[in-house]
Order: structure tokens, then C-alpha cells, then sequence
């Protein structure tokens, strides 16, 4: 697929307090944009395969930004096209997507990205990144 690696974890067995997401994202390089929303989008609309956005709320200091919302839509907020990419929604996963950017020589670029998962998904973000600002995070 042109290069882009996309790991898909699906987990089986979901139980109450399961932290890992539905799809775990390997992030390719040029999905760079020069906001957190531009390059969130365009990066759901690689690895979805189709035009793509996630409802939510960026939380931004300096040059870090942690994305907080639901799952992913079409832009116009209708449905994706799951077959597309082998994985759907499924009601055993909570609906959360979460993602952490950075930016670097004012491009934004997504360095994770957790897709159908629960709110506690994201919790190793700050431990691999310790040098984003833990005020993102709340």
C-alpha cells in the first residue's frame, strides 16, 4: 500500500478495563499538515482509506497537542465505509479515538493514534513521550 505500514490489532475477548484500541495506527510521514486538526484528518484518511475525520477536542501547549473524541465519520459526520479496511465499530469497544501529535518546523505530525478504544488507551502516551507537557493530558 504505497509504503504506509498500518498495523491492525484487533483484540478478541474485550472485558471491562481492556486498554488496547480496536486499531492501533502506525503513523506514515506525510500525513504532516500545518494544524493538529489538518493532520489528524488527513491521517485517518490515509489509514481509512477514504475522506475521514474524528469528532473531538485538541488540547494544545507549545508544540504538542492530544486529541480527544469519538470515532472516526465521514466529513459531512456520515458513516465510513469499514470494508475498506477490514475493521468496523463494534459495540464491545468503547467509541473513543485518541491521538497525540508534535509539531517540528511548524508541520504538525500525528505520532500515535488509538481508533475504538477505552479512556484508558492513551495512558502510555505521556511514559514514551516525556517530553510533552503533562498539562495535555487532563
Amino acid at each position: 500500500m504505497d509504503g504506509i505500514l498500518m498495523a491492525l490489532f484487533l483484540a478478541m475477548g474485550v472485558g471491562f478495563g481492556q486498554a488496547e484500541p480496536a486499531a492501533k495506527i502506525l503513523i506514515p510521514d506525510r500525513t504532516e499538515a500545518s494544524t493538529p486538526r489538518a493532520a489528524l484528518d488527513a491521517t485517518l484518511s490515509v489509514e481509512l482509506a477514504q475522506p475521514a475525520m474524528a469528532p473531538g477536542t485538541f488540547q494544545v501547549e507549545g508544540d504538542w497537542a492530544f486529541f480527544s473524541g469519538q470515532t472516526p465519520t465521514a466529513p459531512d459526520g456520515g458513516e465510513l465505509d469499514w470494508r475498506r479496511v477490514g475493521f468496523a465499530p463494534d459495540p464491545e469497544f468503547d467509541d473513543a479515538t485518541f491521538a497525540l501529535l508534535r509539531r517540528v518546523d511548524e508541520r504538525w505530525k500525528v505520532l500515535e493514534l488509538d481508533l475504538m478504544c477505552n479512556d484508558v488507551c492513551w495512558e502510555h502516551y505521556p511514559e514514551k513521550y516525556p517530553a510533552a507537557p503533562a498539562g495535555i493530558f487532563r
